[in-house]
């Protein structure tokens, strides 16, 4: 599929496969419903993610590339390799609270994604701070 003129849009190396997220399981599993079936997934992110992993939501899916792997999809740090081939990538973060002066990532609960966060993958990514 091609994108109209003007449209930026991210290749992966293998097509996602989309679904709608369930539940989350532990640290790294979830159920997640693709094509109309209940699918246990791998979650690289063992951080409670609960603003994102909402019951419901549409979530995207790499398939597995192992053979005799439990899960068959994975649940995504696709910015960093979108970055890593020259592609620019944003994470936002909106405080809508007026008593904020700073953010920062909960290294102690999360410390996998605090790193993926200040983590570069190439000149297009920015400062990571």
């Amino acid at each position: 599929m091609s994108l109209p003129p003007g449209m930026a849009g991210v290749r992966f190396a293998l097509p996602l496969v989309s679904g709608h997220f369930i539940r989350r399981l532990n640290r790294f599993a979830a159920l997640v419903r693709v094509k109309g079936r209940d699918e246990l997934v791998h979650v690289r992110n063992s951080g409670r993610l609960r603003e994102l992993l909402v019951p419901g939501r549409p979530v995207f899916l790499e398939p597995a590339h192992r053979e005799g792997r439990r899960t068959r999809f994975t649940l995504l740090e696709h910015l960093i390799a979108a970055c890593g081939q020259g592609l620019e990538a944003v994470v936002l973060f909106v405080i809508q609270r007026t008593d904020a002066t700073a953010l920062a990532p909960n290294r102690r609960t999360d410390p996998a994604f605090a790193a993926a966060l200040t983590r570069r993958g190439g000149p297009a990514c920015g400062s990571g701070r």
